[in-house]
């Protein structure tokens, strides 16, 4: 019976924990893109650094490039996009002023059911990440199940190459050569 109490009272402390506001950190602000080191990241519920900016053209969402800590160390960074959207998301088109174009897929979310997050294929974040920094502006258009364009948002990529290096510099990220 003791034991009972306390799986259910850890669990209590766990939930709340999980919808307890996230801890923001500012590092550095670059025109549109602002750094932060983020204790109780609201998609993950995790100890991140990220690079974000929020949309220009949609309220609740931003593109994040995110790293999570893992022991003392941050992780590779991965790019991704949260929003909130009423419709279910399977996946995005992204594309950059430039003509660069990838897919996204739908990341699950258990912190927020209201949080909908899609997240760069491994293989492609090194080459988003170096888009990002040298673009103008992104934009992510939203896809059903079928295929069908949801909702289209823009993000400004003024500032992210500054404020993208700071976030390396700061967390020490990078990628790791795959021999």
């Amino acid at each position: 019976m003791i034991y009972l109490v306390q799986i259910i009272f850890v669990s209590f402390l766990g939930l709340q924990n999980a919808f307890a506001e996230p801890v923001v950190t500012p590092v550095l602000t670059s025109k549109k893109w602002t750094v932060q080191t983020v204790t109780g990241h609201s998609a993950w519920n995790s100890e991140s650094c990220i690079a974000t900016t929020p949309s220009s053209t949609t309220a609740d969402s931003v593109v994040e490039v995110y790293s999570e800590k893992v022991g003392d160390l941050y992780a590779e960074p991965t790019v991704q996009v949260l929003f909130k959207e009423p419709k279910q998301v399977y996946s995005a088109e992204v594309n950059t002023d430039k003509g660069t174009k990838w897919t996204f897929t739908l990341a699950s979310v258990a912190v927020d059911p209201e949080l909908q997050v899609v997240m760069a294929r491994l293989k492609d974040r090194e080459a988003i990440i170096k888009s990002l920094k040298s673009d103008s502006t992104l934009t992510v258009k939203l896809r059903d199940a079928k295929g069908k364009a949801i909702k289209t948002m823009q993000y400004s990529l003024s500032g992210s190459s500054k404020g993208i290096d700071g976030q390396f510099s700061h967390c020490a990220l990078k990628f790791e050569e795959v021999p």
